[in-house]
């Protein structure tokens, strides 16, 4: 039996890593520890540093004794034994791994030495109504992230606030895509995306403060780059459903928390200023943060600001897709040309520009009485991008198989694999074909807000009420500022070569051109408002009853009210200078050398100019009247009119607006219990909850009145249309969603868990709209997009099983195992329709729709350990290894054959890192790896797009010198591209480099 050389890596790995266990089992560290004489606080606070722990102890006690020093090589149990052998205080550890110190009380009992169970101090702990005090070390967040998942009935992962302050970050995103089993997917364009076990972003339920955050996007899919990553103090990670949360994720729900006053008592103060650097762009870029909090005990106060700016680069080769054309007519060839893939477009774009995000938290907190705890919050981001784009576009000039125009047979020679790929063309010598130089953006600015409210009430000592109430709220105010100027060049006749293996295909041009040829085509301002908002409130009730096996009852009620709307802005026309026929100031461009591009293989001389100062040219008076109304231009008799209502001032576009409103109404019942068994101590939760949903669909209806060509651009057409008419469609549904979780205990290193559960993700909001529009209209290459109203949820009964051994506080080695069968399960489909009686009136309808049943399989690997069985200072040294395989059905590719996963975004990952962290020092070293998937079963032009497989390395480290912590980060350390294909890897989507980022910051705590 052979294995590919990923899979000898992994078992090298695991096999390292696991080796661990036998050296580490029952062995308490030993480490260096000096605490001078002085006040309880002062050396317990010292303890946890030194030694990594976390600690609870009574404030009002500790701060009254004082202690001797302590110095020499100690364990941790050994040295608290030492600082609290003359004290009335003992230790007892937590089932959490904490220790708590407590006063000894009086028994009438012979008095008995401490017990010590593998090198800790045990005591019944006892619970004391005293303002505490807890402290802890570096590592212990390892071991806060290894308890949540470990005590916790349901499938989870955690990241905490000391591990992201360890690893290289710029956003939101950067931290999520260090939990197990998450990956990041960085749209073009728009924003970073999250998948969880291959489950794309549509699968998986975001909430801030558990609560659903509002997304600037079209449909549910949160960007997680509109936030910084200072406004999360932890990530909860939920793999398995459990019934207490919101219905609607089918990969993950992804719980981001917010840091709260109650993490540090009394007065507590950060303050960090970074200063980054852009490997592409070359630019310095600045970061600063503020966190202020204050805790007395019975109230508490956060208020956190922080600002970034950025100027950024991107280089990128785009198409928007590939057209099957008959080029048959070519001589010579051996092979059937009847049907050959062409690119519809080619072009290279640099994107030169800022991005800035302003934001921050306010938490307030007050215990209102002894059993009542209110707490205020408020979460807020506003995030631009402000994007500036210079592109050397390349339409090709062919005939779609059944669409005749005035192109004629252009290519005069081409290359064609065994795909039916076009590798290379070459036009005609005797004909005229243009290559553009477009000035475009991709602006973001968006702003997001949260605020919420919840009170937290204790009716009894055994039953708990909570109440929570807030409101989000996000936007996208991009309508009409989206620009798409093109001018030049008619006869440059372009040539295209692409080499097997290569990144992209090389350009390069049959005749010479200069400034002086550069000619006028299309000037579109475009773009969309969209808005999301949510009102959500739930009520939930807890009930811990004194029963042997059942000790919790939770029920629970939860309803929101969601609106997205969107309204879509274009120019009206935009295509009146189209053709390449008016001629141009030269001083308008200027000449742009891009020999720098990427790979190279590029047009290096490109012009570039100011799109507002070309439009204002072409639509001014002078312009007007020497080149239209002189020339007896066919303009001549309606130009006047067309500038008098706006020219191209972009309009309010029915055919591009919506609005879809959701109500959801969900409850739940669920009981928890535990007990004892031969086996091993047992627990878990079983539960059901029911989910209504409504939706009100609004959208615009019009009829398309003609479709004609552009004087000038045979590839081009406009459209007009009837007056909008208003429509509206409703639909609801209601799912009960049971789920069962156990877990067993084999021994306190040995656990077994079992998950069973059907869940839902409900359809994307965008693909609720029942507009059809959107329409994009080329000869041969008409699109246009269509929700559905009627859509069905996704549904997905699920297996879990997972196997965990920790064989210390900070080392787990995990096996999952899962399992999902869909039903419903919600893709597109592409169909030819005809919308127009003319030879154009034939368009390509995307739309939504349920398919049928899909499977979706799995295992991962999760590996954590920290070798402090090393000698000296290579202790500190640690690993982590996690690994992602996902088996989903595949589906032949209709014009190809060639086998297609089912499911969007599924796909193999592994993350493997290294970090050091000992005493003051610290560092991380972490490879993302993605193996290719499939992006989108229908793109742009109708056919699927898939991902390339991609590397990623970061790396992160940092020094601490008392309050001050200073670190270092690079993100895209070897600066890997991110490459998008449709079917075969020759036929390219996108080829984006974006660079490496490095950053130098320094923080200071009071």
């Amino acid at each position: 039996m052979t294995f590919s050389i990923q899979t000898q890596a992994i078992f090298l790995v695991c096999a390292v890593l696991y080796s661990q266990v036998s050296v580490a089992e029952d062995v308490q560290p030993k480490s260096s520890i000096n605490i001078p004489a002085s006040n309880l606080v002062d050396a317990l606070n010292s303890f946890a540093k030194q030694t990594n722990r976390a600690l609870i102890y009574p404030y009002h006690l500790a701060s009254s004794l004082y202690v001797d020093g302590l110095q020499g090589e100690f364990s941790a149990s050994q040295a608290l034994q030492q600082l609290l052998k003359d004290t009335p205080l003992k230790g007892t550890v937590r089932p959490s791994g904490v220790i708590q110190i407590t006063k000894i009380q009086p028994v009438v009992v012979e008095e008995k030495a401490p017990v010590v169970v593998k090198g800790e101090v045990e005591i019944s702990p006892v619970v004391e109504e005293i303002e505490v005090i807890v402290v802890e070390g570096k590592m212990f967040a390892m071991d806060k992230s290894a308890n949540f998942k470990r005590f916790s009935d349901s499938q989870t992962e955690q990241i905490s606030q000391s591990q992201i302050n360890q690893i290289a970050k710029s956003n939101a995103a950067d931290v999520v895509r260090n939990v197990p089993s998450i990956s990041t997917d960085k749209i073009y364009g728009g924003g970073t995306h999250v998948s969880v076990r291959g489950f794309g972003a549509e699968f998986n339920n975001v909430l801030y403060n558990g609560r659903v955050i509002a997304t600037e996007n079209q449909g549910r899919e949160f960007s997680f780059d509109v936030l910084s990553s200072d406004v999360i103090e932890r990530v909860n990670v939920y793999k398995s459903p459990s019934t207490d949360l919101i219905a609607g994720s089918i990969g993950a729900t992804i719980n981001l928390v917010s840091p709260m006053p109650g993490s540090h008592l009394g007065t507590y103060s950060k303050s960090a200023v970074k200063l980054g650097y852009s490997e592409l762009s070359g630019e310095y870029f600045p970061e600063i943060s503020q966190l202020f909090s204050y805790n007395n005990g019975d109230y508490g106060a956060l208020i956190s600001i922080q600002y970034h700016e950025k100027d950024y680069r991107l280089e990128s080769v785009n198409t928007d897709g590939w057209i099957p054309v008959d080029l048959s007519y070519l001589e010579g060839q051996n092979d059937d040309y009847s049907r050959v893939y062409v690119p519809r477009n080619y072009d290279f774009r640099i994107d030169e520009g800022k991005e800035s995000r302003i934001g921050g938290n306010i938490v307030l907190q007050a215990s209102i009485t002894d059993k009542t705890l209110l707490t205020a919050d408020l979460l807020y981001s506003k995030y631009e991008v402000d994007s500036h784009i210079k592109s050397s576009g390349n339409w090709t000039h062919v005939n779609p198989i059944g669409v005749e125009s005035t192109l004629g047979e252009s290519f005069q020679s081409v290359q064609v694999d065994n795909h039916n790929t076009l590798l290379g063309y070459r036009y005609r010598e005797d004909g005229d074909f243009a290559t553009d130089f477009v000035e475009l953006n991709r602006n973001r600015p968006t702003s997001t807000i949260q605020m919420g409210l919840n009170l937290q009430h204790l009716l009894s000592d055994a039953i708990e009420l909570t109440l929570d109430t807030s409101y989000s709220a996000a936007e996208n105010n991009n309508g009409g500022k989206q620009q798409f100027i093109i001018a030049g060049v008619p006869f440059a006749n372009p040539v295209y070569q692409f080499i097997p293996g290569a990144n992209y295909a090389e350009l390069s041009y049959d005749r010479e051109f200069g400034i002086e040829d550069i000619r006028s085509h299309g000037t579109i301002f475009n773009g969309e408002n969209v808005k999301d908002e949510i009102f959500q409130t739930r009520l939930d009730l807890h009930w811990f009853p004194d029963f042997k096996w059942f000790k919790q009852f939770d029920m629970g009620i939860y309803q929101s009210a969601r609106t997205k709307q969107r309204d879509g802005f274009r120019s009206p026309n935009g295509w009146e200078f189209a053709g390449y026929v008016f001629d141009i100031p030269d001083e308008i461009f200027s000449p742009f050398n891009a020999s720098d591009f990427i790979d190279g293989g590029n047009p290096t001389d490109w012009y570039s100019f100011d799109a507002q100062e070309y439009v204002d040219y072409l639509w001014s008076d002078e312009h007007i009247q020497t080149e239209i109304i002189d020339k007896d231009h066919p303009l001549a008799d309606s130009i006047w009119a067309l500038k008098q209502a706006g020219g191209v001032e972009p309009v309010h576009y029915p055919s591009k607006s919506w609005q879809v409103e959701e109500q959801l109404l969900e409850g739940y019942v669920s009981v928890k219990f535990q007990g004892e068994s031969a086996m091993g101590d047992w627990s878990g939760n079983l539960g059901v909850r029911f989910a209504n949903t409504k939706v009100l669909s609004e959208g615009n209806q019009q009829a398309i009145r003609s479709i004609e060509t552009i004087e000038g651009d045979p590839t081009n057409l406009i459209m007009s249309f009837s007056s909008a008419s208003d429509i509206s469609e409703t639909h609801s549904y209601s799912e009960f969603l049971p789920s069962f979780n156990v877990k067993l205990a084999l021994s306190e290193q040995n656990v077994l868990s079992l998950g069973l559960s059907k869940t839902m993700t409900r359809p994307t909001l965008s693909d609720l709209s029942i507009t059809l529009g959107n329409y994009i209209s080329r000869v041969g290459a008409s699109i246009a997009f269509q929700g559905d109203a009627y859509l069905e949820p996704t549904l997905s009964n699920n297996i879990d099983i997972n196997w965990n051994y920790y064989w210390d506080a900070y080392s787990v080695f995990e096996i999952a195992y899962f399992y999902k069968d869909f039903s419903n399960y919600l893709s597109s489909k592409a169909e030819y329709r005809t919308l127009h009686d003319s030879q154009f009136g034939e368009y390509l309808i995307i739309s939504p729709t349920n398919i049928a049943d899909e499977t979706v399989s799995g295992w991962e690997l999760n590996v954590v350990s920290k070798f402090h069985m090393l000698p000296g200072l290579l202790q500190g040294l640690g690993g982590r290894f996690r690994y992602t395989d996902v088996e989903t059905t595949e589906h032949l590719h209709e014009q190809s054959n060639t086998a297609i996963p089912a499911i969007e975004g599924a796909a193999d990952s592994y993350v493997a890192a290294l970090f050091y962290d000992l005493d003051n020092i610290n560092f991380n070293l972490s490879l993302f790896h993605r193996d290719s998937f499939l992006q989108s079963r229908i793109g742009l032009l109708g056919d699927v797009v898939m991902v390339a497989a991609r590397d990623q390395f970061d790396f992160g480290m940092s020094y601490k010198y008392g309050n001050i912590n200073v670190s270092f980060d690079i993100l895209n350390l070897t600066n890997e591209p991110v490459r998008s294909y449709s079917v075969y890897e020759e036929r390219l989507i996108n080829y984006i480099n974006s660079g490496s980022d490095y950053s130098l910051s320094m923080s200071v705590e009071f």
